[in-house]
């Protein structure tokens, strides 16, 4: 049996558990307050305006799915009774459901949750979560518009705006190649960069260059391929590192009009660790990349790039810029770099300012030291 609530004329009001699938019908208007869980398919017609009440959560259960498709002349509205940020809580994608879609739907006042870091949008890894967002708005949120755990996914990300939130997106390192350069991460938000948490990669990823930096936080393993477009920027968050497995690489090429910029959130020399190459993998290559203030570690001579022998690692480096790195720019163990020798990794390369922690033992330009 559907239930399909279909007088636009009157605003009609949901406060239960939805366990039927639920029609909400083109140009509706509905209230939803309370604590929502959706057992079954809701599906959300274009042109649908929904107010959300005070402190209202709307929660898939592994058996549910919201399916909002709106157009782009009669997009979906979903909104706050007040226009505030935090004023209602959050929609919660709970179910591994591919009926779990936001395409054309303008979202705003959310985040009211402590316990959901004040996001709007977020997708739950308890089922292995799944959603499909484009051409959709986030705004207005108390923390993050989107925030994604680990274990969940998009089936599909595209085209999407991010406005006066605390932060536009917050995802794993496993799903940073998800995120589309269409998308407009903003420059309205508290914090106009994607912030991206510490995990495992599994699968290959490319990261595109969106119109905002990504900041990275932690720890992250690449256990397969990584590859950054020309333009991309890190901000590496304090101490965070990247380390490749025996069967990952670190691809980043850029271009000269385009250089990927890897660096720290702040400006000072040692800020963050260390881009481990710990792979035998001819993909291991860095061209147009200015990279600096790394080597927070007293291991590898406080350097910013780690060349590790326990998989006969290998990288090439060419046409990139190195500096303020605490120590040395390049640590390479018993392991192969190309150029293969110091003057030509010198002339091929450029290094300013490294040494320039109060600890650095080393000389010169400190650019490679070879164990």
């Amino acid at each position: 049996m559907e239930v399909v609530i279909n007088n636009p004329s009157v605003i009609d009001t949901i406060t239960s558990k939805i366990n039927t699938k639920t029609t909400l019908i083109e140009n509706g208007r509905y209230y939803i307050c309370g604590n929502i869980e959706v057992d079954n398919d809701l599906i959300i017609k274009p042109g649908v305006e929904i107010i959300m009440c005070s402190t209202t959560r709307l929660k898939t259960t592994a058996n549910g799915s919201i399916n909002a498709i709106g157009s782009a002349s009669n997009p979906i509205i979903i909104k706050g009774e007040q226009n505030m940020p935090g004023y209602w809580d959050l929609i919660d994608f709970n179910s591994n459901n591919p009926n779990n879609i936001l395409k054309h739907v303008i979202i705003s006042d959310g985040g009211y949750s402590n316990n959901y870091y004040n996001a709007t949008v977020w997708i739950n890894d308890n089922y292995n979560g799944q959603l499909s967002i484009s051409h959709t708005t986030i705004k207005n949120s108390k923390g993050p518009g989107l925030y994604m755990e680990n274990g969940a996914r998009f089936e599909g990300f595209s085209n999407n705006t991010f406005e006066k939130n605390n932060v536009p997106v917050v995802i794993p390192f496993a799903n940073i190649g998800q995120l589309d350069e269409a998308s407009n991460y903003g420059t309205t938000n508290t914090n106009n960069y994607i912030k991206v948490y510490n995990a495992a990669l599994n699968g290959d990823a490319t990261v595109a260059a969106t119109n905002v930096p990504y900041y990275i936080e932690g720890r992250s393993e690449i256990k397969t391929g990584l590859k950054l477009n020309p333009g991309v920027k890190f901000l590496m968050g304090s101490d965070a590192r990247m380390s490749t497995t025996a069967n990952g690489y670190f691809n980043a090429i850029g271009t000269a009009d385009k250089p990927i910029i890897i660096t720290g959130k702040e400006e000072v020399p040692g800020y963050w660790e260390f881009i481990n190459i710990n792979s035998n993998n001819p993909n291991n290559k860095m061209e147009y990349v200015e990279l600096s203030y790394g080597g927070s570690s007293s291991n590898y001579k406080h350097s910013s790039i780690w060349v590790n022998d326990n998989n006969n690692g290998q990288l090439t480096v060419n046409n990139c810029t190195f500096k303020k790195s605490y120590s040395w720019a390049i640590y390479v163990e018993q392991a192969t770099i190309y150029p293969s020798d110091y003057a030509a990794i010198n002339a091929s390369n450029t290094f300013i300012d490294n040494g320039a922690g109060a600890n650095a033992n080393c000389t010169d330009n400190c650019s490679v030291y070879f164990q």
